[in-house]
């Protein structure tokens, strides 16, 4: 069957350049990675058996960053106070165990300043502007209670989790908290997650002012690929983008920090 998306293409795939190269091809079979995928205009090729296409034909152009309805600058937006809560130092142990079993290390939970909520079922992110004020949070529940709602936040919409980083360049950009957190601190590098696998349009202002280092590196979950490519298409008349694939099953948060650094560098 020719392939319509990126998950049409099966099999392990890694960054060849400004290319994605998978080891099958969907066509003849091959497994000799012989497939390359442009990122930047989704055209596809196998060496192998000459098939070739385009996925990603429909994505929606960019809107741009002054557009209505977008959210002030991260600066810009007012300070908010956290729902009550426990301070790490009396945190449940369910909720240590937790943490731990999302890659965050005790000095990580001081440095990012996370706290769980006072029914003992959550944990609390802040979300931090640049300029130091907490302007949002959001609740992520854990162990049993993660059965209900999974995460709630502060009324409104959210903005842009972002921490900015010792370098000026590259910025990653990923999925959610607990990787830009993962990335954050195994790399010192600017890092703003999207708080999910798509570019909110209110989030388009403060996404490019994430982004004025100039260099952007994608790194979503790694069943998200067609997302990534989208995002990185979207960008690309604006700053300098590479996607950096992650295998399935795989996110940012759960791949090691001597990982994280050896993939996140500008190539």
């Amino acid at each position: 069957m020719r392939p319509k998306y990126i998950e049409d293409f099966l099999g392990d795939s890694r960054e060849s350049g400004t290319q994605i190269c998978y080891q099958l091809c969907p066509i003849c079979n091959s497994d000799g990675w012989n497939v390359y995928i442009a990122q930047d205009t989704g055209l596809w090729l196998c060496f192998k058996c000459g098939a070739k296409g385009k996925v990603l034909t429909n994505h929606e152009s960019i809107m741009p960053a002054d557009a209505p309805g977008q959210m002030p600058a991260l600066n810009d937006l007012p300070e908010i106070d956290l729902p009550p809560f426990r301070r790490s130092t009396q945190m449940s142990q369910e909720c240590w165990d937790y943490l731990r079993s999302r890659g965050v290390s005790a000095t990580d939970i001081y440095r990012y300043m996370l706290v769980e909520d006072l029914t003992g079922t959550a944990v609390i992110i802040p979300y931090y502007a640049p300029n130091g004020k907490q302007i949002y949070w959001r609740m992520r529940k854990f162990g049993q209670h993660k059965k209900e709602t999974k995460y709630m936040g502060a009324p409104g919409k959210h903005p842009i989790f972002f921490f900015p980083g010792a370098a000026q360049e590259p910025t990653v950009i990923v999925e959610g908290a607990f990787d830009a957190m993962a990335v954050h601190s195994a790399t010192e590098l600017n890092v703003a997650a999207l708080g999910g696998k798509t570019w909110a349009r209110h989030l388009r202002r403060q996404l490019f002012d994430c982004c004025k280092s100039g260099r952007v590196l994608i790194m979503l979950d790694g069943d998200a690929l067609s997302y990534s490519m989208k995002l990185a298409q979207e960008l690309q008349p604006f700053v300098e983008v590479r996607v950096v694939p992650l295998q399935h099953g795989e996110d940012p948060a759960s791949i090691g920090s001597e990982a994280l650094k050896e993939l996140l560098v500008w190539k």
